[in-house]
């Protein structure tokens, strides 16, 4: 039984905005009703840029009391209302846009969480990898019986192990890449694919 690995780097081609609105008022309805009115323009705004209403997903959306302790009291000061989604960009590189538009769109009001990065469909990048997995694997098992004088055989089992990094969450500032918006870096993401291989030897 040997291993190999085989290990493809990309560009990620999605960024993915956690971002919302939250506000506190008097009543649970003004509350609710400043939320509605920013998200109403934050949505506008990413359709606008071409972010697809498939693409955005409500992931959070809360109203609860806010209270502060004042000489040992709870003292109710108002109610929080937030609404978060999670919006796929599919042009990465109009992201810092997009996020300067939101900003511009919704004013202090708005949340932005952070922005992670993935590859959309990573078929393509995983059978590349493959094929360095099992040319290694090959290799390590030629050098193996060539050292024990014997003749390599067939495969007489394989088994595969694949790890695809979840998208990872970076800060909203990072090092300058695209201009006219917030300089966003997206960096690169690795496809691995491991495999072990058992192999006839005569």
């Amino acid at each position: 039984m040997v291993g190999g690995q085989g290990v493809v780097s990309a560009p990620p081609d999605v960024a993915v905005l956690t971002l919302g609105a939250s506000a506190r008022a008097a009543t649970v309805s003004d509350a609710s009703a400043q939320v509605a009115d920013a998200m109403n323009r934050l949505l506008n705004s990413l359709k606008g840029n071409g972010v697809q209403e498939k693409d955005i997903q409500t992931v959070q959306f809360s109203v609860h009391e806010e209270r502060e302790y004042r000489n040992g009291q709870s003292i109710l000061v108002g109610f929080r209302a937030t609404h978060t989604v999670r919006a796929k960009v599919r042009e990465v590189a109009k992201a810092g846009r997009i996020i300067d538009d939101a900003v511009r769109a919704v004013g202090d009001l708005l949340q932005l969480q952070g922005i992670a990065f993935a590859i959309d469909d990573p078929t393509a990048l995983r059978a590349q990898a493959r094929e360095k997995a099992m040319a290694e694997a090959r290799a390590k098992a030629e050098q193996l019986a060539r050292l024990a004088g014997v003749t390599l055989g067939r495969p007489l089992s394989i088994s595969e192990g694949t790890a695809l990094p979840p998208p990872i969450p970076l800060p909203l500032r990072a090092a300058p890449e695209n201009a006219g918006g917030q300089p966003i870096a997206s960096g690169e993401m690795e496809v691995a694919v491991n495999v072990q291989v058992l192999y006839a030897i005569q």
